[in-house]
């Protein structure tokens, strides 16, 4: 008899936990909804005198005083063959947000993709990307008009 009984009341469990609908409070990153989730803003500039190619990259919602890893990568038909690939790291301050700047001269006609990692303890925990044209700016030559 008190197999059956608790047979039963297992079964009335398993039903009523399915039942009622469970919620978390929490983003995707984990934390309390309090808190914003890390974000990669990608700038690309080309400086048409130097032939090259200005790429900024803006980390912004970061905790402070941790030291983070960063992969900039720029791919352009293939998005598994880098052009050019930058790594590093980098140690926040007072500052919830840190800046990298790069240069690159393209070596023939885009347009390319940068792709931007932000790194902790080998995770990727954000990314960014931004496409750009290259064309005749790497010729130092003017646009044609048809």
């Amino acid at each position: 008899m008190m197999s059956r009984r608790r047979g039963y009341v297992s079964l009335c469990m398993i039903v009523l936990m399915l039942a009622v609908p469970w919620t978390a409070a929490a983003d995707s990153n984990g934390r309390g909804g309090d808190e914003t989730s890390e974000k990669v803003k990608i700038t690309t500039q080309k400086q048409v005198d130097q032939s090259r190619v200005e790429i900024e990259i803006e980390f912004e919602n970061l905790t402070t005083y941790m030291t983070y890893e960063y992969e900039i990568t720029i791919t352009r038909v293939d998005p598994d063959f880098a052009h050019e690939i930058f790594t590093g790291d980098f140690t926040t301050g007072e500052a919830d947000e840190y800046t990298i700047t790069e240069h690159w001269p393209p070596d023939q006609e885009g347009p390319y993709t940068v792709h931007s990692s932000l790194i902790y303890y080998e995770s990727v925990i954000a990314t960014g990307t931004d496409t750009f044209g290259w064309g005749d700016v790497a010729n130092n030559s003017q646009e044609r008009n048809a």
